[in-house]
């Protein structure tokens, strides 16, 4: 990687931010100028530029000349976004305490570092924070008491999370890390697992079982929907978070009992989903989950799950049995 801007020597901020931008130029000067409007002083910024082809590098050299906390890599080969993104952390300040990443597209309000710092310096044993967020057109984050706060036990959230009783993780903007806890991660030093395709919900959770986590009760980051995003097309022509949830549910199955019945549910549910898309021939979508997808459906598995799914069966399960189907449908 060539850095354009200079690697001096300097004392160490509190807080990294990375911008991790592939021709983001449409928004990239707005989210530099939320991260510059920071009521928060003490941070660097480094801009990790994927082989843009439009006017984004200039935009960012734009903010390296006016001010120096503000620092531009200029990557001399395009990678996929999951690995742009594993670059973001090796290229930080090795001294800094917090690790935050701001999506090119997304933005700060002014007072968004210093809320989540506060929090997390008067309570060392935070790994990670986060708070509301604006996303797209509405208001998310919700599901935690005010009254509970701002700590909150970690493993206890992370349940909470996989019975969909909460969404604090948002999108990857939304949060802020502690460094000497994202050390502890499984895949360290590669903080994004590139094994999942939702790899910023994945690190959410990794961290909620290291650390407790921080919350901040109002509204400090804007996250910009595209319904034209390859995260967002992939994700619903393939319907990726049937694997991500298998993932996640397989990992963290031994937290709870209850954690352990929704990955069973859950897989019969998913075996009946490949089951309809190999009968539909959708081979593009079959290929996209075989690629992520390491614990395969037995044939048993299968055949469990269009007995249990399929329309003529469901009129012969006992009320029992279809209440548990209609109970795993709702949690996917």
């Amino acid at each position: 990687m060539k850095k354009t801007s200079s690697d001096s020597d300097r004392r160490a901020p509190l807080v990294s931010i990375a911008v991790p931008v592939y021709n983001g130029e449409a928004f990239m000067e707005e989210c530099l100028q939320s991260i510059l409007d920071q009521t928060f002083m003490d941070w660097e910024c480094v801009v990790v530029n994927n082989r843009s082809t439009d006017g984004t590098a200039g935009i960012i050299q734009k903010f390296v000349d006016l001010d120096p906390r503000f620092r531009l890599v200029d990557c001399e080969e395009f990678v996929g976004l999951i690995d742009n993104w594993n670059r973001l952390y090796p290229n930080i300040s090795e001294g800094s305490r917090y690790f935050k990443v701001v999506q090119a597209d997304d933005f700060l309000y002014p007072e968004s570092i210093e809320e989540m710092v506060g929090v997390m310096e008067e309570h060392e044993n935070v790994g990670m924070c986060s708070s509301y967020r604006i996303d797209g057109l509405k208001i998310d984050g919700g599901g935690l008491n005010y009254y509970d706060g701002p700590v909150f036990p970690g493993k206890e959230l992370l349940i909470r999370h996989l019975k969909n009783e909460i969404d604090i993780t948002g999108a990857m903007t939304t949060l802020i890390f502690r460094k000497s806890d994202l050390e502890k991660l499984p895949t360290f030093p590669k903080v994004f697992d590139d094994r999942d395709y939702h790899v910023d919900t994945l690190l959410g959770h990794e961290m909620m079982n290291i650390a407790d986590v921080g919350f901040v009760f109002k509204v400090l980051t804007f996250t910009r929907v595209h319904e034209a995003a390859d995260t967002v097309t992939t994700a619903v022509r393939f319907n990726t978070f049937r694997y991500s949830r298998e993932n996640r549910l397989h990992r963290f199955k031994e937290l709870d009992p209850e954690i352990g019945k929704l990955y069973r549910e859950h897989r019969l549910s998913y075996a009946y989903y490949m089951f309809k898309q190999k009968i539909r021939n959708n081979k593009k979508c079959i290929e996209w989950h075989n690629q992520y997808l390491t614990r395969r459906f037995s044939f048993g598995e299968t055949l469990e799950a269009v007995l249990l799914y399929n329309g003529i069966s469901w009129r012969l399960l006992s009320p029992l049995r279809r209440k548990r189907a209609k109970f795993a449908d709702n949690l996917n």
